[in-house]
């Protein structure tokens, strides 16, 4: 045995006799066991403190964010034009009762990363999301650098008063993550031939693209442009966020009778409303 003195051990327990030897093999035993069960709970709490920090996501600092739908307070942003890039194409897609909001999009497009912010934001008016995680387009694709988004994948949303029909068809690297149903199949192949993404439909209006151009969110952390987004920010980006919000927010009204009233009697909606066919 080592001849140095151990914390808090009397050098005379170090030089007992070997028939105190047994004794101290089973003493250490036990402090092995019990070594051996803490080093397991620490792997278990690092596991799961992991998958939380994962299932959270992460800002481009590398700090967990919670992706929340909570995104600020209806503006008075006003597309450019009466039904901003979006155009009618027939009558409204009912599931039921509901009107449906269709987005079919993919995790490594960037136009469909920006227009998820107006999508969560809008639904938010008229539901509730839960599971919406942290996402991100993939960088270079379509020449546009990392645009911060929402992962959709394991979302729910739930209404009163509308459908969301959300199918993410390929991942970051391209691989396939959802297929279509027959519906929506039959709705892509006969507003969207070329299968162009994101395709938005809502109020038998289509939208092949996004409200606005992937670059004013570019680079951004997701934590950054959500907090901008709730404080009601000045950036143009932001005003075009919610202008794409409040025509979404305007098509769902006319599609679903004016309901809920809170949102759809709003002095902006109402005017949004009135210039769609």
């Amino acid at each position: 045995m080592s001849k140095k003195t151990r914390r808090g051990e009397p050098i005379e327990r170090q030089k007992a006799p070997s028939r105190s030897g047994p004794r101290r093999v089973q003493h250490r035993r036990g402090q092995n066991t019990r070594l051996r069960w803490a080093a397991a709970v620490v792997a278990i709490v690092l596991v799961v403190g992991a998958f939380a920090y994962y299932a959270r996501g992460t800002s481009s600092g590398g700090v967990a964010v919670a992706a929340t739908a909570d995104l600020g307070p209806l503006t008075a942003g006003k597309p450019a034009g009466a039904a901003g890039n979006f155009r009618h194409v027939s009558t409204p897609w009912r599931q039921g009762t509901k009107p449906v909001l269709m987005f079919i999009g993919a995790a490594w497009c960037p136009f469909c990363a920006a227009e998820r912010w107006p999508i969560v934001k809008a639904l938010a008016r008229f539901g509730t999301w839960s599971g919406l995680t942290v996402g991100q387009s993939t960088d270079g694709k379509g020449g546009f650098g990392v645009i911060p988004s929402y992962d959709f994948l394991h979302a729910t949303y739930t209404s009163s008063y509308v459908t969301f029909d959300g199918k993410e068809i390929a991942d970051n690297s391209g691989a396939t993550l959802q297929s279509l149903s027959a519906d929506e199949q039959a709705v892509m192949d006969r507003y969207d031939s070329a299968g162009s993404i994101p395709m938005v439909y809502a109020d038998g209006y289509v939208m092949l693209g996004a409200g606005y151009v992937p670059t004013e969110i570019q680079g951004q952390a997701f934590s950054a442009l959500q907090g901008q987004l709730q404080h009601s920010n000045a950036a143009t980006s932001i005003d075009h966020i919610n202008a794409e919000t409040n025509l979404l927010t305007a098509l769902l009204c006319k599609a679903d009778a004016q309901q809920p009233s809170t949102v759809c009697a709003n002095a902006t909606i109402t005017t949004i409303e009135r210039g769609l066919q």
